[in-house]
């Protein structure tokens, strides 16, 4: 047997062989599709843009908790400051009481 029987010539289709044609379809829509899920230069642009003015609002928002939370640590401390003269100033109160109704009491 002679190895030229038993090749096709190539301008000949194999009669069995699969077609390429649904693989370069598969290719096609693969393509498309990334290229609908893909982002422009100009849309990448806008959300790294919208992306800074996040942070930059974050920023100010941080800024301002801080201020709060120093605030309120400021207000605590002055309340408690305010609590302690208020409970000195009740002590005193009451050594005054003592001193003017024991005072009194040796009058009567």
């Amino acid at each position: 047997m002679n190895s030229e029987d038993l090749t096709l010539p190539l301008n000949e289709p194999v009669t069995d062989a699969p077609s390429t044609q649904p693989l370069l379809k598969e290719i096609v829509a693969d393509i498309r599709e990334l290229k609908a899920n893909s982002v422009t230069k100009t849309e990448f642009a806008y959300l790294v843009s919208i992306v800074e003015r996040i942070e930059n609002e974050l920023v100010k928002i941080n800024a301002r908790l801080e201020g709060i939370e120093s605030e309120q640590k400021l207000m605590r401390h002055g309340m408690s400051k305010v609590i302690i003269r208020q409970a000195q100033s009740e002590e005193r109160i009451m050594e005054l009481e003592k001193e003017v109704l024991g005072d009194y009491k040796i009058a009567a």
